[in-house]
């Protein structure tokens, strides 16, 4: 059998909608994908995997992998994320594992709906402008979408039981963190994410710290400030126009977390955006 190569691609994203593909390829990078119309038959390994419309699927792709059958009028979108920032996430529970040892994750539950072609489309175009700090905001909003798929993944496995207090844990933290989402861009307390995961705020705290590895405010924090990231890099709007937009209570609080993350203020960010190349 003729050895197939792995090649590099590093984070880049795409759109397919040409039919199968004729020989397995296979690259070093942890892959997302999203059937936005239609219907595929994956070849994984020796393994065939079906996905329909709206189903988004991650994994490895080191292991050799190709489309069997592919209906017509069927639309993929795909992104690639390198191997080295999957595992500096320290993603919860078992998914980063198992993608390692060679299976494909399909999101059944439809947890990433919101992940949808609207978004991939969005991070192919954002790529083709090849910014560094665009390409910071894509892996911050593909790192939400792999902590939810996360959960999610962990939550099946256990066959979904809420009767036990692992199981009654993960439906809280995927409430709270499809609350997050939902309402990141107005102000935003602890408490208000304890309402929605029906618990005390301490016991929040603790059980959305032991699911996503991160507190509730890093969490919140760091959806504001991908979408700060994309305002600055995208739009005309001043600082404070970004910060309110975003969902910071201050200029000067977007300010300080701004920096403290990213190692620049935000004002300097958009500059070496449009600082001219080379």
């Amino acid at each position: 059998m003729q050895k197939i190569a792995c090649e590099v691609l590093g984070l880049a994203a795409g759109r397919h909608d040409g039919g199968p593909t004729g020989r397995p390829h296979r690259h070093f990078e942890i892959e997302l994908t999203l059937i936005e119309k239609g219907a595929l038959l994956y070849l994984f390994g020796d393994t065939s995997i079906p996905l329909s419309a709206g189903q988004l699927a991650v994994f490895w792709a080191a292991l050799p992998h190709r489309l069997l059958e592919f209906e017509r009028h069927t639309v993929l979108h795909w992104l690639t994320i390198p191997l080295g920032d999957i595992l500096h996430w320290r993603l919860p529970g078992t998914l980063t594992q198992r993608m390692m040892d060679g299976e494909m994750i399909v999101d059944s539950t439809r947890t990433c709906a919101h992940f949808d072609a609207r978004v991939f489309t969005r991070w192919q175009e954002d790529l083709r402008a090849a910014s560094s700090s665009v390409q910071e905001v894509i892996l911050l909003e593909s790192r939400a979408c792999l902590l939810r798929l996360a959960l999610a993944a962990e939550y099946e496995m256990a066959g979904g039981k809420e009767a036990g207090a692992t199981g009654q844990q993960r439906k809280r933290a995927e409430l709270a963190a499809h609350f997050i989402a939902a309402h990141y861009t107005h102000q935003l307390s602890v408490g208000d994410v304890a309402s929605a995961m029906r618990v005390h705020e301490h016991t929040a705290m603790r059980l959305f710290q032991q699911t996503f590895g991160m507190s509730i405010v890093e969490y919140i924090t760091q959806y504001r400030l991908a979408h700060a990231q994309r305002l600055l890099a995208t739009s005309d709007a001043s600082v404070l126009e970004v910060a309110i937009a975003s969902g910071f209570s201050s200029s000067s609080r977007f300010y300080a977390v701004f920096t403290q993350t990213l190692g620049r203020t935000p004002r300097a960010y958009r500059q070496a955006l449009s600082a001219p190349k080379g």
